[in-house]
């Protein structure tokens, strides 16, 4: 059963599926679409809007102007991307993973402390010298990686 508003949406735009599509609105470019819904109706991004300035044909690349970049220089910059840091798209994506391993790892060191009160000893113990040997192989992949998509 299909929503009206994603009907209504999907003949004016001239998609062919439903929800989540290829939307080709620039030359060889697709663009995932996701449809919120907001306080005022379904959006089709309501953090940053660039999905909408793709939708109007407006290219989302941004080139400097003069204005633009002494506006880009600015110190408050990093007031204004800390006001938006929450609603980044990766941090919400990772919001979720990033608390199931932290309250794992918050259970592990409380029963640890709980342990060694009681017990005497600890229970939950590893090595720490494979990761101490593997940290600069994995450091080194790393940079090497970055370096090769530049």
């Amino acid at each position: 059963r299909k929503n009206p508003i994603s009907a209504a949406l999907n003949k004016k735009l001239g998609w062919k599926r439903n929800c989540c599509t290829a939307l080709r609105a620039l030359p060889k470019r697709q663009v995932r679409v996701r449809f919120r819904l907001t306080p005022r109706g379904y959006s089709l991004d309501s953090n940053t809007g660039w999905i909408d300035r793709v939708v109007r044909g407006n290219d989302v690349s941004k080139n400097f102007d003069h204005k633009a970049w002494r506006r880009h220089e600015e110190f408050n910059r990093y007031i204004r991307h800390t006001r938006t840091l929450f609603k980044s798209r990766v941090l919400t994506q990772l919001t979720v993973p990033l608390l199931g391993i932290g309250l794992v790892s918050v259970a592990v060191s409380a029963f640890n402390s709980f342990c060694q009160g009681y017990l005497g000893r600890v229970v939950f113990q590893i090595p720490t010298e494979p990761f101490v040997l593997t940290s600069g192989i994995i450091g080194l992949l790393l940079v090497f990686r970055t370096n090769a998509t530049f």
